[in-house]
This record gives structure tokens, sequence and C-alpha cells, in this order.
């Protein structure tokens, strides 16, 4: 009887991880194994004394975590008592997987503002730059380079303006300032197409 209780409770784990992974807990197919296995498995239970109740694959099929599987009370070492089997203990390890997360989410947000300040300070320097040469030489595309500039800088300012708004917020725990990019002058000389600005 355990030696075909535990063969039924690995293809009923087995089947719960993959339908996890294809997020599709409530469908499935019988397969000749599954079948062949929980015939054996009840014909084992009802010669028991007293017998153990039998099952079937429509509701083994259907379980969605683990606790719903019954028949796994009924091992050699039970996990009745295992503390993942009680519904608010499951609720609390889910939360705290999600303030891990969330913890992380916090610090990769916290760079990529830090990244997305630096930018712009840098975007502005290398126009300035720009637009100050060309019109120092008076070049004929100073007009054209000056409008995308000011495009881009106003595109720039509403992300200051979020910036100025996400440093503001009670728990923000990044730095308020822009950061020193280490490539600044190799992707400054990108923003405009070699044969403007030379």
């Amino acid at each position: 009887y355990h030696k075909v209780l535990d063969n039924l409770q690995r293809l009923v784990i087995q089947r719960l991880f993959e339908l996890h992974r294809m997020s599709i807990s409530q469908t499935g197919n019988m397969i000749e194994s599954h079948s062949n296995t929980i015939k054996i498995y009840n014909q084992a239970a009802l010669k028991l004394d007293p017998p153990k109740p039998t099952v079937d694959w429509e509701r083994v099929s259907h379980y969605n975590f683990l606790e719903e599987a019954h028949l796994l009370r009924d091992t050699h070492n039970s996990v009745i008592d295992k503390p993942w089997t009680r519904p608010a203990i499951r609720k609390t390890m889910k939360q705290a997987r999600w303030i891990e997360c969330t913890q992380e989410e916090i610090k990769c947000c916290n760079i990529e503002a830090r990244c997305l300040h630096t930018s712009i300070c840098d975007e502005e320097a290398h126009f300035s730059g720009v637009l100050a040469r060309l019109k120092s030489e008076q070049s004929r595309v100073y007009g054209a380079v000056a409008e995308y500039c000011e495009r881009h800088r106003n595109i720039n300012a509403r992300h200051l303006d979020q910036l100025g708004k996400l440093y503001k917020l009670k728990g923000f725990t990044g730095v308020h300032y822009p950061g020193t990019h280490n490539h600044a002058a190799a992707v400054g000389v990108r923003v405009f197409p070699a044969d403007v600005i030379n």
C-alpha cells in the first residue's frame, strides 16, 4: 500500500509543478501511467483494514496546492504537522517573498532614477557645448540643432519634474542628486549624427 501510495504522491506532486509552470492548474488530460497508478492505489486501499478512501484522477488533477492533496497525509512521514500546511503561515510566507521582491525592485528603481538624472545632466552639458560651438562657427545647421535640443530639453524637464516628485516621497531611499557618468563624453557624441555637428 505505501509503495503504491508513494508512487501516486510522486505523480500528483509532479503534476502540480507541471501545471504551476504552465499556469493551468484547472485543466489537464488523463495520462495512462497516472490512470494505472490510481487503479492500483484504489485496489490496495480497499484491501486495508479499515479500508482507505479511494481517489479518482478527475479530482486529483484539479488540486491547486499541496495542502489540497489529502492523500499526502497518509505518508510514512506525515506532512500534516508541517508549518507550511497551515493557511496563515503559507500566506505569511508568500507575503515575505513579495516584500523581498519589492525591496529588490526599490533598489533597482533607485539606481535607474539616478542613472536617468545623470544622463539628463550629461545631455544638457553636451547640448550646451554643441550649440555654443555651432553658434561661434556660424554653422548653417545651428537652427535645426537648436530646435532638436529644445525638444529634448522639454522632455528632460518633464522627466526631472517626475524625479523631483520621486525624491520627495517619504519612503524614497535613493540619492537625491545625479552621479557622474563614466562615459559621458562618448555617450554625448552620439546625441547628434556626425555629419550634423562636424
